[in-house]
């Protein structure tokens, strides 16, 4: 699958700050030639988005996960203070480390 592609399923628009997660080696992804358009692109594996999922998770998939609107994820984060993943220099966008934010969520979701 196409890494854009796949940010983009992921509630990611914006996709050069996940290029440069990727570039950074904190994210697996090969880089080929596009048959089609004949540029450059980064692709990833079946088994390269399941490691992202194991050690990774954006407000859109903790939605998905637990049923509770982006409003409600954001602000849990927020309230219990889970930064988004900061990879050597600038924000990688709302990309959070998995251990960290679904502790969280699940914390305060007990707590309901």
């Amino acid at each position: 699958m196409a890494a854009a592609a796949f940010a983009r399923s992921i509630g990611l628009r914006d996709y050069s700050a996940f290029t440069a997660v990727i570039e950074g080696s904190h994210i697996a992804a090969t880089h080929i030639k596009s048959p089609k358009t004949a540029r450059l692109q980064w692709l990833m594996s079946d088994a390269e988005i399941a490691d992202f999922r194991n050690r990774f998770v954006t407000p859109t998939m903790t939605t998905q996960e637990t049923g509770r609107h982006r409003n409600t994820i954001f602000a849990v984060f927020s309230g219990a203070g889970v930064k988004p993943f900061q990879p050597d220099g600038p924000e990688a966008g709302p990309i959070y480390l998995r251990e960290v934010a679904m502790r969280v969520t699940s914390n305060h979701l007990k707590k309901r």
